[in-house]
């Protein structure tokens, strides 16, 4: 029951204004109804990415700590080396020195 001005204000005023279906972007029905994660499941994938890239790098430090453990005492052991060289070259000096 409209009026016949409205009426023919209707068929001439045209759709411009309302967006047609975008086939490219069209969901099927299951993605509609695909689940979204909530924010609690997105900041636990979060903490356990997190983690996990924290205990990669705990294993990095404890193999660096290890191999500067080995380090050391390999120099110490070559330091306890020269200073015993270091100590029988100063007594066979004072031999040396006492002898002449």
């Amino acid at each position: 029951m409209f009026t016949i001005d409205y009426e023919a204000w209707r068929t001439r005023r045209g759709f411009h204004n309302i967006p047609l279906l975008d086939q490219k972007n069209v969901l099927s029905f299951e993605e509609h109804l695909k689940v979204v994660p909530t924010e609690v499941e997105v900041v636990r994938h979060e903490c356990e990415v997190e983690k996990n890239e924290l205990k990669r790098r705990i294993r990095e430090l404890e193999t660096q700590s290890r191999d500067l453990y080995l380090d050391v005492v390999y120099y110490k052991k070559q330091l306890r080396n020269v200073e015993k060289e270091r100590d029988q070259l100063a007594e066979d000096f004072m031999d040396l020195q006492a002898s002449h």
